[in-house]
């Protein structure tokens, strides 16, 4: 395996563990963590790596010519103070709007909520046939895919 330190403009170092079949991006001391994994075909296709938070991070690579961006995030569960998941969803809404149109976006997540079954009003963004009532984590996904 393969080490490389990169430096982030706010002066962190991130480690980068590259091997022969992954591309590991992990930060340690903390307690929650986001991460994405590639395949080694797309490590050399990486232009940028941004890490927003502990809970929010990005990629952009180049694919045959197409920019695509892989945002990778760990919403605070149930029981989290609502301040912590407020920026949460802040900091992916930044990330989400420094995307320029026209590039490609794939969102990896787990948004710790439950959107509930049902979709009236929300037939735009989500499907009828979810689990259980919508909590208030779960609302915070459906406002997110509305904007």
């Amino acid at each position: 395996m393969t080490g490389l330190l990169l430096k982030m403009k706010s002066g962190k170092n991130l480690n980068y563990l590259i091997n022969t079949k992954t591309c590991i991006i992990k930060r340690d001391r903390k307690r929650n963590g986001v991460g994405v994994v590639l395949k080694e075909e797309f490590v050399r296709n990486v232009l940028e790596v941004k890490r927003v938070s502990d809970r929010v991070m990005s990629l952009k690579l180049e694919i045959e010519e197409v920019m695509l961006n892989v945002v990778s995030g760990y919403a605070p569960q149930v029981g989290c103070e609502l301040e912590e998941k407020e920026r949460f969803w802040s900091e992916l809404d930044e990330v989400m709007e420094s995307i320029p149109t026209g590039e490609r976006v794939v969102i990896g997540a787990d948004f710790n909520g439950h959107v509930g079954e049902g979709n009236t009003g929300d037939e735009e963004v989500m499907g009828k046939f979810g689990v259980k009532e919508r909590n208030l984590e779960g609302q915070m996904v459906v406002d997110f895919a509305h904007r």
